[in-house]
């Protein structure tokens, strides 16, 4: 009862922490940059089918992303189950501050998999992730020719640390004689695999920032050095897990890099409300019925993993 309360108290302070980050990031965002209404945006000269593509795009790194369990680092997880743990935990992050959808991820785990097979693979492709967005968004700030070198800087520092943190961590796991086999287990061709789909899955995110613009009437050409300047301020905010989904500080970051570039502020509000809408407004329902329609096929999967232990067991006892 003790632990159950503390644990109790224990997300409920983690809830009060997030929300209270959100209010002061919406309160700088209306400070600086004043209402964001997403009611604006139907008054606004959108391409709603550049939109939707936008909002495609960002459903299809889902799936991407969802390919580096089922055609990476765990061959046994079928393509669905992969996608609904990507779409299902990224929806959950977007509805709980502090990234509390990660404890929805986990419990999406066909049950045959343990608690600590579950956290391997949720920390593991976790890691290459941070890595890549730091490493893409010093690239894409560089490329940009963002006007602010402190973002460059804070963005390549990170990069950098990060970077020799893990390579850090992986050797130290090898050395160690408790560890060593299963670090190289997790260390062979599918993780290269695992880390190709996480990439491919980040340009998605991208290709959908790209359009979002386009969507905006910003040119094709200049779009790309936008969604760039886009792309490393996003990256930024990943690192503050702090409101649901980023909301206040997504668009703040937006608007931000987009201002740094010399766009006016009424194109770069536009821009930052249109992208998060549209982020929300495909992946939610989206992930709501691939949630419902997994089901089934979760129950059939653990039926089916019953019935092959009774026969195992019924075999063996054959064999005595």
């Amino acid at each position: 009862m003790r632990s159950f309360g503390a644990d109790k108290m224990k997300n409920g302070l983690k809830c009060a922490v997030g929300f209270a980050v959100s209010i002061v990031i919406a309160y700088f965002a209306l400070r600086d940059f004043g209402s964001f209404n997403p009611a604006q945006l139907l008054s606004s000269h959108i391409n709603w089918w550049l939109a939707a593509a936008s909002g495609c795009a960002f459903v299809a790194s889902t799936w991407l992303r969802g390919l580096a369990y089922s055609d990476g680092i765990d061959r046994k997880m079928t393509r669905f189950t992969g996608w609904r743990i990507t779409a299902v935990g990224n929806a959950s992050n977007m509805l709980l501050p502090l990234k509390m959808g990660e404890g929805v991820r986990l419990a999406l785990f066909p049950r045959g998999y343990s608690v600590l097979e579950r956290g391997k693979l949720v920390m593991i492709p976790a890691a290459i992730d941070l890595a890549y967005i730091l490493a893409e968004g010093t690239a894409a700030a560089m490329f940009a020719g963002y006007g602010s070198p402190g973002v460059v800087r804070i963005l390549s520092t990170a990069s950098l640390s990060f970077t020799v943190l893990l390579t850090g961590s992986v050797l130290v796991l090898l050395l160690l004689p408790r560890t060593s086999e299963a670090t190289r287990r997790y260390l062979g061709a599918d993780s290269l695999k695992m880390a190709f789909w996480v990439f491919v899955s980040w340009f998605a995110v991208l290709v959908s920032i790209w359009l979002g613009l386009l969507a905006c009437g910003l040119g094709a050409g200049i779009s790309v050095r936008y969604a760039a300047a886009a792309f490393a301020g996003m990256n930024l905010v990943l690192l503050i897990p702090a409101s649901p989904g980023g909301i206040g500080l997504y668009e703040y970051s937006i608007i931000f890099a987009l201002r740094g570039l010399g766009l006016a502020l009424p194109a770069a509000k536009t821009a930052a409300l249109l992208l998060h809408v549209t982020e929300y407004a495909f992946l939610l329902p989206l992930a709501l019925a691939v949630w419902i329609v997994g089901l089934p096929a979760k129950r059939r999967s653990i039926s089916a993993r019953g019935m092959q232990s009774k026969t195992a067991a019924a075999r063996a006892v054959n064999r005595r």
